[in-house]
């Protein structure tokens, strides 16, 4: 028993000696700084992005030129005036793929020239979602992938869905959903 009061002598050396004491953490305030910095900037970096790309106000139509260094008139053909845009509903084809195991599914925006061909264009929508159906059922998956494809066919509907309409012309045709499987 005697042993047990020298073993307890012998670790309170230890200790006082400075073997088992922790050593003073010196850098520890240094480390909190810097990640604090890091953190504002960071945070300071995301809230200037932030209102950078979505709070900042556009360029006055005062400021704005066109090619040519001239005030802000809209361009040749109407292109700064948009005429009414009317959806369609979503359209599933089969592609003309050999095979036949591919489809599209595309949903289809035109704009007319005029407010005008509104009421033409609801009269005869039969024949333009027929027109549009002709015409990306003979495509090919080849054909309608691409930025390429996709202007051809745009091209192509607005030119048969031209003759179709007589008040008013298809302007634009936006594809808001296009997808190959």
């Amino acid at each position: 028993m005697a042993k047990a009061p020298e073993a307890e002598e012998g670790a309170a050396e230890h200790a006082q000696e400075g073997e088992g004491a922790p050593a003073k953490g010196g850098g520890g305030l240094m480390k909190l700084i810097i990640i604090g910095a890091v953190a504002l900037v960071v945070l300071g970096g995301g809230g200037f992005a932030g209102w950078w790309f979505f709070m900042r106000s556009p360029v006055p139509a005062a400021a704005k030129v066109d090619a040519h260094g001239k005030p802000g008139e809209p361009a040749a053909g109407g292109a700064g005036m948009a005429g009414p845009i009317l959806p369609l509903a979503p359209f599933i084809v089969n592609l003309a793929d050999p095979g036949g195991r591919r489809y599209l599914k595309a949903t289809i925006e035109l704009e007319l020239d005029k407010k005008e061909g509104e009421g033409e264009f609801k009269g005869r929508l039969p024949e333009i979602k027929d027109q549009i159906n002709s015409a990306l059922s003979t495509k090919t998956s080849q054909q309608v992938l691409g930025g390429a494809g996709k202007q051809v066919l745009k091209e192509e509907l607005t030119a048969r869905l031209n003759t179709i309409l007589k008040t008013a012309k298809v302007k634009n045709v936006f594809f808001t959903e296009f997808v190959v499987q």
